[in-house]
This record gives C-alpha cells, sequence and structure tokens, in this order.
C-alpha cells in the first residue's frame, strides 16, 4: 500500500514507473489502456511503447494483468495476453473490483471469464479487491512462485 500512485480514474500512468523493491526487484507499472480517455495517437503511442518494453527486457521476472472483474474480456486485453506469451512472459491474471459485485455475480462473472481465458490458454484469473483484501493473500503466493523461479534460474 502507498508504492504506487493510483487514481480513481483509468488512464492516469502516462509512461512507465519502476518501482525499486528491497534494492533487488523493480516493480513496472504500465499505462493502462483500456478505459482512458485518450486519444487514438495517444493509446497507439502507449501500445507501442508497452510492445517496446516487453520485446526489449529479457530480465522480466513475469507480469500482473490486471482486469475489470465486472467486465467481459476485450479485444485490448487479449492483444495484452497474447504479446504476454509471444514474449514467454510468465503472467498472474488479476480481476479487481471483486467488492463491487455480489458474491453471486462474482461467481458467475468469473467462471465467465475464466471460460474466456481458458479457450486462449490463459491461465485463470485470481479474484482481487484492494478494499476488503480478496485475493491479496493469493496474489501474493503467485508473485512469491515467480520470484522464487527467478532464483532458481539464477542459481543454475
Amino acid at each position: 500500500k502507498g508504492l504506487a500512485k493510483t487514481s480513481s480514474s483509468p488512464g492516469k500512468t502516462r509512461g512507465i514507473n519502476f518501482y525499486r523493491i528491497n534494492n533487488r526487484y523493480f516493480f513496472v507499472d504500465l499505462p493502462g489502456y483500456g478505459f482512458a480517455k485518450v486519444s487514438q495517437q495517444q493509446r497507439l503511442n502507449w501500445r507501442r511503447l508497452i510492445e517496446q518494453y516487453l520485446a526489449n527486457n529479457s530480465f522480466l521476472i513475469g507480469a500482473v494483468q490486471i482486469l475489470d472483474s465486472r467486465l467481459e474480456l476485450t479485444d485490448n486485453d487479449l492483444v495484452m495476453l497474447r504479446w504476454l506469451r509471444h514474449y514467454q512472459i510468465p503472467m498472474i491474471i488479476i480481476a479487481t473490483k471483486a467488492d463491487k459485485l455480489s458474491q453471486n455475480q462474482l461467481v458467475s462473472q468469473l467462471e465467465r471469464l475464466n471460460r474466456a481465458l481458458s479457450v486462449q490458454g490463459f491461465p485463470e484469473a485470481i479474484p482481487f479487491s484492494a478494499k476488503t483484501k480478496l485475493g491479496q493473500h493469493q496474489l501474493w503466493k503467485a508473485i512469491q512462485r515467480l520470484l522464487k523461479s527467478e532464483d532458481n534460474r539464477e542459481k543454475s
């Protein structure tokens, strides 16, 4: 909490932001691409920036792809997930804003989302809420697995 800048409106991240963690890792925040109220040109610039970053950083340990649990999987989401797969970047997918749905709605929406992800060969989404902390433990465990996997790679 408090590590990265947050905003209530999407699209506030305009560039690539780096956050140093334990003097060993960087958490890198890329611009959001789906719901920002920006020009098509800006969206295209972000798309190029993101793809260049993914293509030219062999040291990436993994990516956390953030999806809104209230929405269907978008074409932009699929483009990003396919880039991650193409560049062989391990991914964790989280479905945020889980607290905005009733329990029944969340279960139904996650089933729909995970079916769409599965058909494309992607991992299931972790339901997540910053407000209620739902999924926080699961997310940290997934991140720790990525870091441990990287540590094992460095030793060999």
